[in-house]
């Protein structure tokens, strides 16, 4: 664990452009790798996992910005993202899960590209 920790922390550390999910567990584990100083990180529902079940239920947008105070989160408000997200923003049962990752592809390529 702690190997591939290191290698991760690593990766994080060369990137220019990291796009994390809103889900709590996902932004506590791209604050806790702690990405290039000089990187932008963007916070996108598009990367977010399909829904299969109640815990691929997200937390309100309100919410998750007044949580910063959990290990990993202390940052967030300064991620790029959050004037673009839904208050409501985590998938539901009947969504075209193609069609997301379409989105998602689009949305990074034109990140890149700024």
């Amino acid at each position: 664990l702690n190997e591939r920790y290191l290698l991760a922390g690593q990766a994080m550390q060369s990137a220019q452009l990291v796009i994390t999910s809103p889900m709590t567990r996902a932004m506590q584990t791209t604050g806790l790798l702690g990405a290039n100083p000089s990187a932008r990180v963007r916070v996108d529902a598009l990367g977010t996992e399909r829904w299969s079940g109640k815990c691929d239920e997200g937390t309100p947008k309100s919410e998750l910005l007044s949580r910063p105070s959990l290990p990993g989160l202390e940052q967030i408000s300064s991620w790029e993202g959050w004037k673009d997200l839904p208050e409501r923003w985590w998938p539901d049962q009947v969504e075209d899960q193609f069609q997301r990752v379409e989105a998602f592809w689009a949305m990074a390529n034109k990140l890149t590209e700024e």
